[in-house]
C-alpha cells in the first residue's frame, strides 16, 4: 500500500535551490540563454520538473538543454 504524506509546514530539513534551464551554447566559453527557472531540492528533481514543463523525457531534455 502506497501512502502520500503532505506536510503543512515548509520543509526546513530539505534545502531548496534555484535551477535554470538554459540553451546549450554553440561555442565554448559562451553561456546559454535562460529559458526557465524552478526551485527544487536536487538536480534530479529539477530535471524532472523541466521535462514535464517541456513535455520531453529527461534524456531528451538533457540532449537539448543545459540545467544548472
Amino acid at each position: 500500500m502506497l501512502t502520500h504524506l503532505k506536510f503543512n509546514k515548509p520543509n526546513i530539513i530539505m534545502k531548496q535551490d534555484v535551477y535554470q534551464l538554459r540553451t546549450k551554447p554553440l561555442h565554448q566559453g559562451e553561456r546559454g540563454e535562460v529559458i526557465n527557472k524552478c526551485t527544487a531540492s536536487s538536480l534530479t528533481e529539477a530535471i524532472i520538473i523541466f521535462s514535464k514543463i517541456k513535455q520531453l523525457t529527461p534524456d531528451e531534455l538533457i540532449k537539448l538543454f543545459h540545467v544548472k
